[in-house]
């Protein structure tokens, strides 16, 4: 792992672009999880936790009986609407990552997410293939706040979740998106459910 060109304190007042474009940009990716420590955590996250943690990232949640679910609704295969059914049925809340083409074409469904109490991130406006560290800075941050602003004017909801497209990351990318309030949501298991055979 590169080292970081920088280091900038989370959760201190914004950074300015040219400071956030001082960290490392090398494109980190992250997938999922599979080799578990004694207390049925992936190790990698624990491990990733450890190193990115300040930069307002999660990789786990608190060590207790929680389990956090989350669904990434970029290209989704027509399922969420039985998805809000059982979550309401069973009184349980979720987050969902939306991207701009989501909003777009279901805002049925994202208004039904905010009015039974789920969370809504942020998936990015264009969820670029290769990665957020693949645009400049200034593309990331409008990538980022194109969905924020869209999603604010039509819902009323303010996102402060942000989940990165491939799970491709880097300190650069980290910092930028802490710098704009959100924090940086990844994953401890995935499922594979976009393999939709």
């Amino acid at each position: 792992e590169p080292l970081p060109k920088g280091v900038l304190i989370p959760d201190d007042p914004k950074f300015s672009m040219e400071e956030i474009m001082q960290l490392e940009a090398k494109q980190i990716t992250w997938g999922p999880g599979s080799i578990l420590d004694s207390e049925g955590r992936p190790e990698a996250c624990v491990r990733l936790q450890e190193q990115y943690g300040k930069y307002s990232a999660w990789f786990l949640g608190q060590n207790e009986d929680r389990v956090y679910l989350t669904f990434d609704e970029g290209y989704e295969n027509g399922y969420t609407a039985r998805i809000l059914d059982v979550l309401k049925e069973k009184n349980v809340a979720a987050v969902f990552f939306v991207t701009m083409d989501y909003v777009v074409n279901e805002p049925e469904l994202v208004h039904r997410m905010i009015d039974e109490g789920h969370i809504i991130g942020n998936h990015s406006t264009t969820h670029p293939d290769a990665g957020m560290p693949s645009l400049s800075v200034s593309a990331q941050r409008d990538d980022i706040m194109n969905l924020h602003n869209m999603v604010l004017d039509r819902f009323g909801y303010e996102m402060k979740l942000f989940r990165y497209p491939t799970g491709a990351y880097s300190y650069e990318s980290l910092e930028l998106v802490s710098s704009l309030g959100y924090r940086s949501v990844f994953w401890s298991f995935n499922y594979r459910d976009y393999t939709v055979n």
